[in-house]
């Protein structure tokens, strides 16, 4: 008897309800297998090619950040770049001035990459400590007097839109 499962769960199941089964095919998509990894890696480089793309526009036009010159207020990543420029100069004080989570944007993608290895459990206590670091970071910065990261309403364009 030939038997197929759509996963590696599933062909454990049938192996459990009938050990007299000659072969057992599974069917190993990009769902559950190496293609979906790959794919996986591919749409996360593909999204770092337009972030990195975006950034050196918004560089090269003098433009900044985008959130703030629309809202006034710096985002929760702001002094990012500028750290990741410090770390890559060798200069790891000034990156952890700039932004002192920087790190993690290497952090984050890979956890991501082995996100079918871990329990949901674990996956989501990550995500949520990260966000809670990100959160906390960005509030102690906003409002402990940090000269990085600021709000100045009358700077953004959106105000200044309704001002005139």
């Amino acid at each position: 008897e030939i038997v197929t499962a759509d996963s590696l769960e599933d062909a454990e199941n049938v192996i459990k309800v009938d050990k007299n089964i000659d072969c057992l095919l599974v069917d190993w998509d990009s769902k559950h297998g190496v293609k979906g990894q790959e794919e996986k890696l591919e749409r996360f480089i593909k999204n770092l090619l337009v972030l990195f793309f975006l950034i050196a526009i918004f560089y090269i036009l003098d433009i900044g950040c985008i959130f703030k010159k629309l809202s006034g207020l710096s985002c929760p990543g702001c002094g990012m770049t500028r750290a990741w420029l410090s770390f890559l100069k060798g200069d790891i004080g000034k990156a952890f001035y700039y932004h002192p989570l920087f790190w993690m944007i290497i952090v984050i993608p890979a956890i991501a990459l082995i996100r079918n290895r871990i329990s949901d459990s674990l996956f989501n206590g990550i995500l949520i400590c990260c966000i809670v670091l990100l959160m906390g970071c960005y509030l102690i910065r906003l409002f402990g007097g940090s000269d990085i990261v600021s709000f100045n309403p009358y700077n953004s364009l959106i105000i200044k839109a309704f001002l005139k």
